[in-house]
């Protein structure tokens, strides 16, 4: 068996209850992301904004895209406020306003090839950062 392994817990009724385990790569976005999916708090990830990642949570759990258009509205509004890190989650919206789900896996697929590429150290943070705001994309699992 693969150590370390990290475990989530909660105490429901006073019992100590295992959440989740974690024996994953051990960067700190990637813990982050694991405690933030796994518990439901809030943890800001490099080119994140909360009100921001909660869109794009809305966005993935839309069922149709006219839902995703109305969650697209307010993000448009949110990104006029918040400025560039917030344009980067309106282009993703609006790239997979047809395909919901399908199309941000689709981006994280060729985020992922861009980053195994020779790419530069600039290059590489700047597709950090928007990894991180499509995992914000992801519906996060519920205690």
């Amino acid at each position: 068996k693969a150590l370390p392994e990290t475990i989530l817990f909660t105490t429901v009724d006073g019992t100590l209850t295992e959440v989740a385990r974690y024996g994953g790569d051990y960067s700190m976005d990637n813990l982050r992301l694991f405690i933030a999916s796994k518990s439901g708090v809030y943890l800001k990830l490099e080119g994140c904004i909360k009100e921001m990642d909660t869109l794009a949570e809305k966005f993935s759990r839309a069922t149709s895209k006219e839902d995703r258009e109305k969650v697209l509205f307010a993000a448009e509004s949110w990104a006029k406020e918040k400025g560039e890190d917030a344009l980067v989650y309106v282009k993703i919206m609006k790239a997979a306003l047809e395909t919901g789900k399908e199309g941000v896996e689709k981006e994280k697929a060729r985020i992922e090839k861009v980053m195994d590429n020779k790419a530069s150290d600039k290059v590489k943070a700047k597709m950090v950062k928007k990894m991180n705001v499509l995992n914000s994309f992801s519906v996060k699992d519920e205690l």
